[in-house]
């Protein structure tokens, strides 16, 4: 099953924008560096494609709660701040455009049932950003990381 933890899996990725800076500052994680990320399955649902007409590509949702042990060192090292870290994480990937490839954004939840719900909302809706991700997300104020 894809992993937000597994690059192998995922779609091919186009850099984005050289540097990237915060759109929404007073609530972004990190500035947008580029991460690696560890081999783990552990807590995620895998990646659902979103429907033809989405601005979106896919999207996942990590539950940090699902993680215990050694699992869960490899989850805070890859979420690796004390910002993040315990957090479940909600991962959508936008598609390309003409002058952007696939960019990845990461949503922070210390509200596991929240994000959860989130993603389930995500799963069912025609339009998954339109409908429930810019509105709870972004004007929700949840924090957030680009990762590619």
């Amino acid at each position: 099953m894809p992993s937000v933890f597994n690059f192998k899996n995922l779609p091919p990725v186009t850099p984005g924008r050289g540097e990237w800076i915060a759109k929404f500052p007073g609530f972004a994680v990190d500035d947008g560096r580029k991460l690696d990320s560890p081999d783990s399955n552990a807590g995620t649902t895998g990646w659902v494609d979103a429907p033809a007409t989405s601005h979106v590509h896919s999207f996942t949702f990590f539950d940090a709660r699902t993680v215990k042990g050694p699992r869960q060192i490899v989850a805070w090292a890859y979420l690796h701040s004390p910002l993040v870290a315990g957090r479940s994480v909600l991962g959508v990937k936008f598609k390309p455009t003409e002058r952007v490839g696939i960019t990845w954004y990461q949503y922070f939840f210390i509200d596991h049932v929240k994000g959860q719900d989130i993603f389930q909302a995500m799963s069912i809706a025609a339009h998954p950003w339109g409908e429930v991700g810019y509105p709870r997300l972004v004007e929700g104020g949840i924090p957030y990381r680009r990762v590619t």
